[in-house]
C-alpha cells in the first residue's frame, strides 16, 4: 500500500493560570506524509517506510520558570518550528520460530524562530534559539530485535532479545546541556 496525507490541525490557546501571565494562542500545525506499507516472500517480510514534514505556526512551549514561590511552569508560544524525517522498519520472518526485526528514524525537528531569555539564565538576555532542537526530539533511533518461539501443549513461549539506540535529546528549547539526556 501507498499512501500520502496532509493534515492540518490546532492546539487551542489559554492562559497561565499560576501567575498573571499573558495568554498564550493556538498552535497550528501543517503535515504532509507518504510512505509505503508492504507484505512480501508470502508475509514472511514486512517492510515501511514514511517520509513527513511539519511546519508549526505559534508552537506552545512549556517553559520551567523562576517565581517568588519556587519554580513553575508557563506555556509560551515560538513563532516556527519545523520538523521533517524518515521512518523504515523491517520484520523477517526466517522460521515459523525465528523472528528478526529493526527500525530507523532520521529526524530534524528543529525551532526556525524562537526569540526568547532563558528563565534559567537570564543574565544572558533574550537570544534568537533558531536551530535548537524541539524538546524529546533524537536524531537518530533505531532498534534490533531477535526471537525465538518455542510451541507448548498449552501455547507458546518466546524468548527476545532487543537492543535500541537514541540520540541525545534536549528537555528545554534552549539546549542547556544540563537539562538532556
Amino acid at each position: 500500500m501507498v499512501y500520502a496525507s496532509a493534515t492540518k490541525g490546532f492546539k487551542s490557546g489559554g492562559y497561565n493560570t499560576v501567575a498573571i501571565q499573558p495568554a498564550f494562542s493556538p498552535e497550528t500545525a501543517l503535515n504532509y506524509e507518504a510512505g509505503l506499507k508492504s507484505k512480501l516472500l508470502d508475509d514472511r517480510l514486512r517492510l515501511n517506510l514514511a517520509a513527513f514534514y511539519t511546519k508549526y505556526n505559534d508552537m506552545q512551549l512549556a517553559l520551567v520558570m523562576n517565581g517568588a514561590d519556587g519554580l513553575y511552569s508557563e506555556i509560551k508560544n515560538a513563532a516556527k518550528a519545523v520538523t521533517k524525517g524518515i521512518e523504515a522498519s523491517v520484520t523477517l520472518k526466517l522460521t515459523s520460530r525465528i523472528e528478526l526485526s529493526g527500525s530507523l528514524q532520521l529526524l530534524n525537528a528543529r525551532l526556525v524562530n524562537f526569540v526568547s531569555v532563558d528563565p534559567q539564565n537570564p543574565a544572558l538576555g533574550a537570544i534568537d534559539h533558531k536551530g535548537n532542537p524541539l524538546s524529546r526530539a533524537p536524531d537518530k533511533t533505531f532498534n534490533l530485535a531477535a526471537q525465538y518461539t518455542w510451541p507448548t501443549a498449552s501455547g507458546a513461549v518466546t524468548l527476545r532479545g532487543e537492543g535500541n539506540y537514541r540520540s541525545k535529546i534536549y528537555y528545554t528549547p534552549f539546549k542547556n546541556n544540563y537539562a538532556s539526556n
